[in-house]
């Protein structure tokens, strides 16, 4: 990570290419009051340049001071950090922000308009997000609090949900106000990790832009689930005459996503979103999707298009430390179901029974297990009958264990009754909180489901092994009927 940052000691520009502790402005820009990169430069040759006198300056000297006083040794400002007459700077800027504001020690949000009551309602979301740590200050420099004690307000009035400040990995989209339309867009590149060159100019296109890189490295079908907010605003009466709506949605103002829910078709094992397609009446054969923000007609039935083939696009494929599952006693094709809206659901390939860990420092898998969808592999075993219930098999990668050879990867086994009486007591296993409750240092695992004559015997183990030349752990799951 490359760029320039001020000295807290000295306040002159330093460029740095290492790693170094510095904390970070968020405050809002006031017109030909801030200072610019080139000014910067020319008051570190000279302290008494004019622009010195600039109240921007002056936010400039007070983060240094309380930075320094906290031990920390640079501070990074927007306005005068990065060299706006540089279009490739500035393009290369925009897309590592929220990197830049991710890594910082701390972000001190200077709310010059705190008086009014709705500072933060517009204030920038990778700014409220992205920081570990956020404290904010009034217009004289006085403390407010920080974002851990303000999340409930923030929550309020910035219609952010808590848990997305206190854990970005949860975000979907949320409301933003900016100057320009393409930042609407450009804001939720690095909340998203996604980037794109920034073309200023092009309007809505900017979000829709974004919405192709996302779907490019993730197989969420949530991007497609849109809804307009309800509005009585008199411009919107347009919108209500259209019957269909585009694919992408145009702008992220006034729309929500509601909890997306899949239509599963288990003979086949496929997983589908409707999204409320019908003939469009503009050519034969082709669909367009209602505008779900309409009210339909009661007598309207809307039809769907059936599509045989789903495709799912990653951007990046890192087969390293992948975790594939793999029996020797059944084929598990049907009986193996990723679970949805879990932390690394859009990693599985369904065809191929392996999950892409793209080498993260951690990583946890979650899948139900249904047994009576299972075909024994020897076709000449009596087919006995199997319990009617499912079973949890969760495994993970652990770097903190990590070896010479590679990060640990450990495996689990619970019965619906383990799993149901941990989510009582914990929330969602699944998700980013909660999945290291599950974690544990044992390689194999077994487990007993159902009783008597009608159970099994279920083991599974997970090892490191060497496929075309690259690590990959494979993971073992066998069933037999339980002789104890």
């Amino acid at each position: 990570m490359a760029f320039h940052l001020i000295d807290t000691s000295t306040l002159r520009l330093t460029f740095v290419a290492d790693k170094l502790p510095y904390a970070i402005l968020s405050h809002t820009w006031e017109n030909c009051k801030e200072v610019s990169f080139q000014e910067m430069v020319a008051i570190n040759e000279d302290p008494s340049h004019p622009a010195s006198k600039k109240s921007g300056y002056s936010k400039i000297v007070k983060t240094c001071e309380i930075a320094k006083s906290q031990g920390i040794p640079y501070v990074w400002v927007d306005t005068c950090c990065i060299d706006k007459t540089s279009s490739s700077v500035l393009n290369e800027a925009i897309n590592a922000m929220y990197r830049w504001y991710q890594e910082a020690q701390v972000c001190y949000a200077l709310l010059s308009d705190f008086d009014s009551g709705c500072a933060i309602e517009s204030w920038c979301l990778q700014e409220l997000i992205a920081p570990k740590a956020v404290l904010f200050f009034d217009a004289g420099w006085n403390s407010i609090g920080s974002k851990a004690d303000l999340t409930s307000l923030i929550s309020k009035i910035t219609s952010i949900d808590r848990d997305v400040l206190v854990d970005s990995s949860s975000m979907g989209s949320v409301p933003r106000v900016t100057t320009r339309e393409e930042d609407l867009a450009y804001c939720l590149l690095g909340i998203f990790d996604v980037n794109m060159p920034m073309l200023y100019g092009e309007g809505s296109k900017a979000f829709i832009r974004l919405q192709e890189e996302i779907i490019k490295s993730s197989n969420d079908l949530s991007i497609f689930a849109i809804y307009k907010s309800p509005s009585k605003e008199v411009d919107d009466r347009n919108d209500r005459r259209q019957s269909y709506c585009s694919l992408f949605a145009t702008s992220p103002r006034r729309l929500y996503f509601p909890r997306v829910e899949m239509q599963v078709e288990v003979r086949h094992g496929l997983y589908s979103l409707p999204l409320n397609c019908k003939p469009s009446g503009v050519g034969p054969g082709l669909y367009a999707r209602v505008d779900v923000g309409l009210s339909l007609h009661d007598d309207e039935e809307v039809s769907y298009a059936e599509v045989e083939n789903a495709v799912y696009i990653i951007k990046e494929i890192t087969p390293q430390y992948a975790i594939a599952v793999r029996s020797r006693s059944h084929d598990l094709l049907k009986a193996l179901q990723v679970m949805q809206r879990s932390t690394s659901s859009d990693r599985w390939d369904a065809s191929r029974q392996l999950f892409l860990t793209r080498g993260e420092k951690s990583f946890t898998g979650f899948w139900k297990v249904f047994p009576n969808f299972a075909r024994k592999i020897d076709a000449s075993s009596e087919v006995s009958q199997v319990p009617s219930t499912h079973y949890y098999l969760v495994c993970g990668l652990n770097h903190s264990h990590a070896s010479d050879t590679g990060p640990f990867a450990w495996v689990r086994l619970l019965s619906f009754k383990e799993w149901t009486d941990l989510g009582n007591r914990y929330g969602i296993l699944s998700n980013t909180a909660n999945a290291g409750i599950l974690s544990t240092e044992d390689t194999d695992a077994q487990l007993v489901i159902g009783s008597g004559s009608n159970s099994l015997l279920v083991t599974a183990t997970i090892q490191l092994v060497k496929s075309e030349g690259r690590p990959l752990f494979s993971l073992e799951l066998n069933m037999k009927e339980n002789q104890e």
